[in-house]
């Protein structure tokens, strides 16, 4: 009975202290949400008031997290509040490695902000206390060449592509870097990492905060973070390096700083793609030419094998370059007069076949003039005129005719880029094509014609396009493998419209299929009785 008694007594006990938990963990984070407010709202006087009121309770619970994931840390870096995070890290021990729900810490934070100069100098006031009691701590006094600023390479704007990759060919053939390991390009980061932050955490894409800063043309932070020695050869969940991230973005500086640092210009991700596959920006070569500037400068001996170099997908850096429409990019490349246009990729897409789906009707006599076959079938068996056809891109389909293409080419499944037209029912397409010499007298594998498509897809002016052109009345009396005639089609769709234009151009329109249906029957087994 006592043992009874015992046992409630802890239950209330044990009740008793849950419910101070919950009490107690409810006033903390009530605490640290006006703390944060504060924060947010950059008041240093209520952030002086609170922070004395309330010292012990956020000194002891200075890494809880908000409802995401959130410390007061990340909330002081968002603002860039310099000496909040001073306070936060200096006085109440924040932990700069801490991470919110997507991976990112402090750091990771920092680099996605670019300092504008005044918040460069303020930091700079604010920390330079600081930094002199870190040497006075034993430190390598590295920081006593501290810089406002970015630090600018001599004569780098003046320069051009081709005397910046021989200087830092020749620079890295004397083993030496650009990069000042001996001054502080960014004080926030410094001081952050002079705390512990680690420089080569990852976020849950796997981003370091170098992919960030290369990502964001952070060029300031770039350089401190390989002052400090951060991973430039890093990968993300894809196998991204900060160089690949850089090009991707089209950051020129960025990814000339990462060049000068000796960054694997070799390097692959996870789908076989190296650095060249992801300079594909449509708004100029620059990245490009950058890298293969500083290979040729470097005497690279794969410099032939890396620019056709192939990914998974067979695509070379030429595919690339023509899915993404970067014009500027595949003159760079054939003017290089290493790369193959008649390359297929495992779909059987030359780059000829990748352009027809764009606007970027210029590059076709380029590239025919490089060698590409105008002709070329791909996995279907079809062209480039079958893609430019199926995209609707009326001046492609023009230039591929004005420059040879076979306009007569079947394709895996029997049907020709006309059949292609009138089934996707594009009559201005159609009308070139037909002006052009394609064949009317023409079906596919199940024997159908192109004007049996046209009315499959209740295309009107197709159709009318068709009789118009079908002196002959190859057209309207043709029939399919099952025997059924274009009027057998018209009345399965129901539209009258179509029934009319075949009427006017002289079918009788009593005809019977393989199961002895006129097509009467056929329109009434649809429900179009009317």
């Amino acid at each position: 009975m006592e043992a009874a008694q015992v046992c409630k007594n802890l239950d209330k006990i044990n009740g008793r202290r849950i419910l101070l938990n919950t009490e107690e963990s409810w006033k903390l984070n009530k605490i640290r949400d006006a703390f944060a407010r504060i924060i947010r709202t950059s008041d240093p006087g209520n952030f002086t008031v609170f922070l004395e009121k309330h010292y012990d309770d956020l000194k002891s619970h200075i890494n809880m997290r908000d409802d995401n994931s959130l410390t007061l840390l990340h909330h002081a870096v968002c603002m860039c509040e310099v000496s909040v995070i001073e306070t936060l890290v200096v006085e109440l021990g924040a932990n700069v490695n801490i991470q919110d729900k997507d991976g990112l810490t402090a750091l990771h934070m920092v680099v996605k902000h670019v300092l504008t100069p005044v918040e460069t100098s303020t930091l700079f006031d604010l920390l330079e206390d600081d930094t002199d009691e870190d040497n006075d701590d034993g430190d390598d006094g590295d920081t006593s060449f501290v810089e406002k600023g970015d630090h600018k390479i001599d004569g780098e704007e003046e320069e051009t592509v081709y005397q910046w990759a021989a200087r830092v060919a020749h620079q890295q053939k004397m083993h030496q870097y650009t990069i000042d390991r001996t001054t502080v390009h960014h004080e926030l980061i410094h001081f952050l990492i002079s705390k512990g932050a680690n420089l080569n955490m990852t976020d849950n894409n796997g981003n370091t905060p170098l992919h960030y800063a290369a990502s964001r043309n952070n060029v300031i932070a770039a350089r401190q973070l390989i002052a400090e020695n951060a991973k430039i050869e890093c990968k993300d969940n894809e196998g991204l390096t900060p160089l690949m991230t850089a090009a991707e973005k089209n950051n020129i500086t960025m990814m000339k700083v990462l060049l000068e640092a000796g960054a694997d210009y070799t390097a692959e991700d996870v789908f076989g793609n190296n650095v060249l596959h992801h300079c594909r920006s449509r708004e100029g070569c620059q990245t490009i030419e950058l890298v293969c500037s500083l290979m040729l400068a470097k005497e690279e001996p794969n410099f032939l094998s890396l620019v056709n170099w192939t990914n998974q997908d067979n695509d070379t850096p030429l595919h690339q370059a023509a899915r993404n429409n970067a014009t500027h990019v595949i003159t760079y490349l054939l003017n290089l007069n290493v790369c193959d246009p008649t390359v297929p990729n495992y779909m059987g897409d030359t780059c000829l076949h990748l352009i027809a789906r764009g606007h970027s009707v210029e590059m076709v006599p380029m590239l025919i003039s490089h060698g590409a076959d105008i002709n070329a079938k791909g996995n279907n068996e079809e062209s480039p005129l079958f893609v430019a056809v199926r995209f609707r891109e009326f001046e492609m389909v023009n230039e591929l005719i004005k420059k040879g293409a076979n306009v007569n080419l079947i394709n895996a499944y029997s049907m020709t880029p006309l059949m292609v037209a009138c089934e996707i029912g594009d009559a201005k397409i159609a009308t070139v094509l037909l002006n052009n010499s394609a064949t009317l007298k023409c079906a596919d594998e199940t024997c159908q014609t192109a004007l049996m498509h046209a009315i499959k897809g209740n295309h009107l002016e197709v159709v009318q396009c068709l009789l118009g052109f079908d002196s002959d009345g190859y057209l309207l009396n043709s029939r399919d493998t099952s025997e059924d005639t274009p009027m057998h089609h018209a009345a399965r769709i129901g539209s009258k419209d179509i029934v009319q234009s075949l009427f006017n151009a002289g079918e009788v329109g009593n005809k019977k299929n393989d199961r002895l249906q006129i097509p009467l029957h056929v329109a009434a087994m649809n429900g179009h009785v009317k």
